[in-house]
């Protein structure tokens, strides 16, 4: 596998496992996926840099722990097996009866803490049963359930017009599912804004190599500008993510260029 194709596998690997992680990477993560490639620190600040520009927070050491808001559900962001674990807890809950869901409501209504935690976790099977709907939509079915218990603490806050239990579980359940929902084309975005930069550099990279077969020698920016039509902000945005490197292309005098 050449440098490139190489660099693009990588990259496609470490968003995988940033997104996986919620978004979160850390510097060891970062440097250990391109230790094959040999990368110094310049080139690894450039990765982190473009992941920065994705939203994908990097940290120095460890990730740090879920927030708070994200404890009411104990499954926020942990692995598929943990995730069963968590399910199997949830089935083993008893359901509180009308006149239970009744009187909590009230006490929540009324700004009881306790209540309200409570509630939270009367409602955390709603969660998962909610989260089962939207499986194999492209999103890990832990981080479904994790977006649903964020939104379900939100909602259980947002009671106080609420006037009847059957209207607070409706108002409960659009917020969850509008939470999950969003998450969903967050995601896909996300994954198509990824995809997109995989195949620029798999482009530049396959043009690379045909240009230099074609003239026999290494070519420069301009000569690949010249022959695609690209903007140099385009060649450059690649040249930076992979650290100023690419095989077959003489990058010596390219002057850097900022924009698209």
């Amino acid at each position: 596998m050449d440098r490139e194709k190489l660099f693009a596998a990588t990259l496609k690997d470490l968003l995988l496992l940033c997104r996986r992680q919620n978004n979160r990477v850390t510097r060891e993560q970062i440097t250990d996926a391109f230790r094959v490639l040999s990368f110094n620190e310049a080139q690894l600040l450039e990765i982190e840099n473009y992941l920065a520009e994705r939203k994908i927070s990097v940290y120095e050491d460890t990730l740090p722990e879920k927030p708070e808001e994200e404890e009411a559900g104990h499954a926020s962001r942990t692995e598929a097996a943990s995730l069963r674990d968590y399910r199997n807890v949830l089935a083993r809950r008893r359901n509180l009866s009308d006149e239970e869901k009744e009187s909590l409501f009230r006490l929540v209504k009324e700004g009881d803490g306790a209540a309200k935690s409570r509630l939270i976790e009367c409602y955390l099977p709603m969660v998962d049963d909610i989260s089962r709907l939207y499986e194999g939509q492209g999103v890990f079915a832990e981080d479904l359930v994790g977006e649903g218990n964020v939104a379900l603490v939100a909602a259980t806050g947002l009671l106080g017009a609420v006037e009847t239990v059957a209207e607070a579980e409706q108002a409960i359940s659009s917020m969850i599912m509008n939470a999950m929902e969003e998450l969903i084309d967050r995601t896909e975005k996300e994954r198509a804004d990824d995809e997109k930069t995989l195949n620029r550099v798999r482009e530049v990279a396959e043009k690379t190599a045909s240009l230099k077969e074609e003239y026999r020698r290494n070519v420069t920016v301009d000569e690949l500008l010249e022959e695609t039509g690209w903007t140099p902000d385009r060649i450059h945005a690649i040249l930076r993510l992979t650290g100023g490197e690419m095989e077959g292309l003489d990058t010596a005098g390219a002057e850097p260029h900022t924009g698209e």
